[in-house]
């Protein structure tokens, strides 16, 4: 067995999120390439540290078993497989709603969740190479150019909203890095479009959830103060909607590869989304339920959350764990009370 060299350090501090890459060995038969690898498994994992291990003899076995000409039936597998499982875990987070719910249904609709986040997580190692492999395909057949990434891009679409907001609060007389100092303590009226637009866009941030992206009214205020000078806008508030990734049918070489562009821009807004509009939601809720801190659940696996829950000596010795690692912290910039405070009852 090849030995898995380091990726990424201190990628994934949470127990609950390191969990969910415990599948993305299987990558190789998600494009149908399992024989060519030793087992069918691909020899990549996320250690206790957070450390993303992936062995480069293994990437290059699937480089050289992927298809110079790829045919429609091959793509159509690839395709259909990562497509269902993005739509599977978009549709996961809209069930999430606030009707009654006994412990058991909550702990049966987050461990649902939980597993079709596993589900997505191999395709962002997959997204490595695999749109590159399909790029030189379509240019050996014969192909002039490839697709242009979509446009407008998804950074392209959130830099619009914030500008939207960041110029209507210009109009409202505030500045952003006032706001983020003074928050939450800020006027309703001003409070409630900022929340707005962090909901429409929390899958806009880092890999690792609780690293400060744009579901942080303070991270996205001080964002807008980022923007220098603008122009105010008027009285009514902007309205923010979410932004979902196109979910197109690819029928040939040139359709899969946008396909792939498309997905490789949304990677990290699937798993982001999910935790923060459906995961933390019912971690919130099953906490009230079995009266237990919020944020201690976020140290459990997914497979305790579903079965036998570590003891409370255990919990406490992962979250002292973890907030000893400043190393880690200090990289995402991750404050001590951050687990604390965005899984807190929202008012």
């Amino acid at each position: 067995m090849p030995t898995a060299a380091p990726l990424r350090d201190r990628l994934i501090g949470l127990p609950l999120q390191r969990s969910t890459f415990d599948q993305i060995d299987r990558l190789g038969e998600l494009i149908g390439l399992g024989h060519a690898l030793p087992g069918g498994r691909f020899d990549a994992h996320l250690d206790d540290e957070g450390n993303l291990h992936v062995a480069t003899a293994h990437v290059e076995a699937l480089r050289s078993a992927f298809p110079a000409r790829p045919d429609p039936d091959f793509l159509e597998l690839v395709e259909q497989a990562r497509r269902s499982r993005c739509t599977a875990l978009r549709e996961a987070w809209t069930r999430t709603g606030s009707h009654e719910a006994s412990a058991s249904q909550l702990v049966a609709a987050v461990s649902e969740l939980l597993t079709r986040v596993t589900d997505v997580m191999p395709y962002g190692l997959l997204s490595k190479f695999v749109p590159e492999l399909l790029s030189d395909a379509l240019v050996a057949s014969g192909a002039s150019s490839v697709p242009a990434l979509p446009a407008p891009s998804p950074g392209a679409q959130l830099t619009n909203a914030l500008s939207r907001l960041a110029a209507w609060c210009v109009g409202q007389g505030v500045a952003g890095e006032d706001l983020a100092r003074r928050w939450p303590d800020v006027d309703p009226g001003i409070r409630a479009p900022v929340e707005a637009f962090c909901s429409a866009h929390a899958g806009f941030g880092p890999v690792a959830w609780e690293a400060p992206g744009f579901d942080d009214p303070r991270f996205t205020l001080r964002a807008i103060a980022s923007l220098g000078a603008l122009p105010g806008a008027g009285r009514a508030a902007p309205v923010f909607e979410d932004l979902t990734p196109a979910d197109d049918q690819a029928t040939d070489l040139a359709g899969a590869l946008a396909a792939w562009q498309e997905f490789t821009e949304h990677q990290i807004w699937y798993v982001r989304t999910a935790f923060h509009r459906g995961i933390a939601p019912l971690l919130r809720r099953l906490a009230a339920s079995v009266r237990v801190a919020p944020h201690r659940l976020l140290f459990l696996t997914r497979h305790e959350i579903a079965g036998d829950w570590p003891s409370d000596v255990e919990i406490d010795h992962r979250v002292t764990r973890y907030m000893a690692d400043t190393a880690y912290l200090h990289r995402h910039s991750i404050a001590p009370d951050r687990p604390v405070e965005m899984l807190r009852e929202r008012a």
